[in-house]
């Protein structure tokens, strides 16, 4: 998992045909191979540009290793360096906001990691909703719909389908479709 980023496509609609009602003629781009080349190598690479994006990401990964511990899920160095490589390009292109591209990370590097049937693991989902919400649940799963107000929204979201899942069948798993 340390190397690889997960995105999920499985919220489908077919009937969404908008896409197909304006298509605009798109020039190509030549691009050369040294486009493509990654810019950073180590994290020293990213903490000379940007010691912000390092220092506060690692602040928020190790509030998170705190929840993973107990499951051994937590993330170690290299999965540290390549969430910071993610979001330096992020800055680099402002693309997102700091929030933004961290829940990204959070919702493909960090939440695959997770599975499991007892309750350590309901305990660190718990923790990490409110991580991400500022919210405690205390086991109630159904009242929840909107996240918009959460600092990570899409990871809010997963992690409590995978408590409902938790709690319906007594296991629960990343890969669980929701």
């Amino acid at each position: 998992m340390d190397r690889a980023n997960t995105i999920e496509f499985n919220r489908v609609q077919l009937d969404h045909l908008d896409f197909l009602k304006e298509l605009k003629q798109v020039e190509p781009m030549k691009l050369s191979q040294e486009e493509f080349a990654a810019k950073y190598l180590h994290l020293k690479d990213v903490y000379q540009r940007y010691p912000h994006v390092v220092e506060r990401a690692t602040s928020e990964l190790v509030k998170v290793n705190t929840y993973l511990q107990p499951l051994g899920a937590h993330i170690g160095y290299r999965g540290r360096d390549e969430i910071c490589f993610y979001l330096a390009y992020n800055e680099e292109g402002q693309l997102m906001t700091f929030e933004n591209a961290f829940d990204h990370c959070l919702l493909q590097k960090i939440l695959p990691r997770i599975s499991g049937s007892d309750a350590r693991v309901q305990r660190a989902l718990e923790q990490l909703f409110t991580f991400c919400t500022g919210i405690e649940l205390n086991g109630e799963y159904d009242a929840l719909l909107d996240f918009t107000y959460a600092k990570y929204p899409k990871s809010a979201d997963k992690i409590l389908h995978m408590l409902r899942r938790l709690a319906d069948d007594g296991f629960t798993s990343f890969w669980i479709g929701s």
